[in-house]
């Protein structure tokens, strides 16, 4: 409650800040969404208790933006989400930040940024901007979302016209990214079959540097781009099964992706590729007190997905993508791979309110939890409903 009553004062301070504000600012705008989903699999619990059905899923979040100034903007969001034992509906501050554009070519921005990653990553948070429930997890898993959602730091970006080739964008951040001893990104870390951590204790992150590039090409609708994430992190915490101490340090962890996508009227067609390679350094410390010091290297197999999406009516959208997701060579089979077949059908009720409707056929235990019976099967299906308002 007293994190409710926090936000809250933070909400009363924007809106006394921003009734301050110089001569010749413009107003605050101010927008929101709130959603209440319902999961359910045929087999195994996947994100939540989904074996028996769950309406532990839902999401919220408010923000303000103004120009202080004719090129200086300011701006903050207030983000809430509950996922299974995942978020619990505690209120986070998701970005706030202040921009400034010198020219088209050139800004700044700096605080609480979201990562610039991926063709979708910024705008995820808005369920009215897809037409699919859940984004493809092979490039944007649920449990991880938190890890890749935002960083403390600064950012350089801006839009740049090639001529008879089209239109350029870049952005080139560098901060640090938190994480949360109860997020997702832990969830998955320690509670996952391939992982050898079984409880967390310490996360220290190393300096972040992201960079994103989009070309929008001459041909209208037609953009593609790739992504870079170099980072480290320092986890503490103990050895599933056994309870010893471990740490592991993460120096060299870097992330790649490719895309593209293309809008022609009614249709969208969508392409992204993702893969990782990093370098750490686990140290056990053995009952006698000696350290058992052990280096990897580890490398992500294909993991990609391609989706397609149509508006047939005002009212009326339908999507579906297949999306795979593999383990390098060290891998432990089906434990570390998921493909996804995913059919998404979209009902606009009015321009503040939508409905989804979601099947999934899945293959693979990537990220599955046991069923209520202990049971895991590698052939299942996920059916997600979903209805968002916005203003």
């Amino acid at each position: 409650m007293n994190k409710l009553y926090h936000a809250l004062i933070l909400v009363f301070i924007c809106m006394l800040v921003a009734g301050s504000l110089p001569a010749g600012a413009e107003g605050v705008n101010i927008h929101g969404f709130i959603s209440q989903g319902y999961l359910k699999t045929n087999q195994n619990n996947y994100l939540a208790e989904t074996d028996d059905g769950s309406f532990q899923f839902n999401e919220m979040g408010i923000n303000f933006t103004t120009f202080a100034t004719s090129d200086l903007k300011i701006g903050c969001q207030f983000f809430a989400r509950d996922l299974g034992d995942v978020g619990n509906d505690e209120i986070i501050i998701n970005w706030a930040f202040a921009e400034y554009t010198y020219r088209n070519w050139l800004g700044l921005r700096a605080g609480i940024l979201k990562y610039a990653f991926t063709l979708y990553n910024e705008t995820r948070d808005f369920d009215s901007l897809r037409t699919s429930i859940f984004l493809p997890s092979s490039v944007y898993n649920e449990w991880l979302r938190d890890g890749f959602n935002k960083m403390k730091g600064i950012e350089l970006f801006g839009l740049t016209g090639l001529g008879p080739l089209g239109m350029l964008e870049y952005q080139f951040q560098t901060g640090v990214a938190p994480t949360a001893l109860n997020s997702g990104t832990t969830k998955y870390l320690t509670e996952m079959p391939t992982s050898e951590l079984g409880s967390l204790t310490n996360a220290e992150p190393d300096t972040t540097y992201a960079a994103r590039l989009i070309w929008n090409l001459p041909i209208d609708g037609l953009r593609i781009g790739g992504s870079y994430i170099r980072s480290g992190l320092l986890y503490e915490g103990t050895v599933k099964d056994y309870g010893l101490p471990i740490s592991i340090d993460i120096k060299k962890a870097d992330v790649y992706s490719f895309y593209a996508e293309y809008t022609y009227q009614n249709l969208k067609i969508a392409v992204e590729n993702y893969w990782s390679e990093s370098e750490a350094t686990s140290t056990i410390t053995l009952p006698n007190g000696d350290p058992y010091v052990r280096k990897t290297k580890t490398k992500d197999g294909d993991t990609y997905y391609a989706s397609l999406g149509y508006r047939f009516t005002d009212w009326f959208e339908a999507g579906y993508y297949y999306s795979t997701a593999e383990g390098g060579a060290d891998d432990k089979g089906d434990l570390n791979t998921l493909e996804d077949h995913c059919l998404s059908l979209r009902f606009d009720i009015n321009p503040n309110w939508i409905a989804k409707l979601e099947a999934h056929v899945m293959e693979g235990k990537a990220g599955v939890e046991p069923d209520n019976d202990g049971h895991v099967y590698n052939e299942w299906m996920l059916y997600a409903a979903k209805m968002s308002f916005s203003f």
